[in-house]
């Protein structure tokens, strides 16, 4: 994932948006290796932004990319092309080759 974009987030949108039909949020939590509890945040952050959708079936959350939230995926997608998938975040001292 990309510098630019956090990785964890990135990988969530990316999840959700492969799963055609939705996701449960357990599954999102499971694929990603992202606690379950910084999904449901982001979830809830991303539903309250109009960027994914959720409805509940039985107990289960499942999540699903609004029209908007496509737009956005396909933007985190670019980016993480543009920048290269295997670009790793610059820590402070280490030294930036342009």
């Amino acid at each position: 994932m990309s510098a630019i974009i956090k990785q964890k987030q990135a990988k969530i949108i990316g999840i959700v948006k492969k799963a055609t039909e939705g996701v449960s949020v357990s599954g999102v939590s499971k694929a990603s290796g992202v606690t379950y509890v910084h999904v449901c945040n982001f979830i809830n952050e991303c539903e309250r932004l109009g960027i994914f959708k959720s409805e509940r079936k039985g107990k289960t959350k499942i999540v699903t990319l609004t029209e908007k939230g496509k737009l956005v995926a396909d933007m985190v997608a670019g980016i993480e092309e543009a920048v290269g998938s295997s670009t790793r975040p610059i820590s402070e001292g280490s030294e930036q080759s342009p």
